[in-house]
């Protein structure tokens, strides 16, 4: 089983819409009315683009490396 790391935010343009993506996997991102629903659907997609990369041959993404950074903001 693999595991990648998922970024879930609110869409900043529209409110009720929330952004789920794999920033590791290019194209394994969708949209949901709730955080959880975003990232079940982002992970539907994440399936189906590792699908197809096993299909053509090709080597899976490596995840990315995550770390939060303090700043100080006016």
């Amino acid at each position: 089983m693999r595991q990648y790391t998922v970024v879930v935010f609110e869409d900043p343009e529209e409110s009720g819409k929330w952004l789920a993506e794999f920033p590791a996997v290019h194209g394994a991102h969708s949209w949901g009315h709730s955080p959880e629903e975003a990232i079940q659907n982002a992970s539907e997609a994440l399936e189906l683009v590792l699908e197809v990369l096993k299909e053509d041959g090709k080597p899976f993404p490596k995840d990315i490396q995550t770390q939060k950074v303090s700043v100080n903001a006016a």
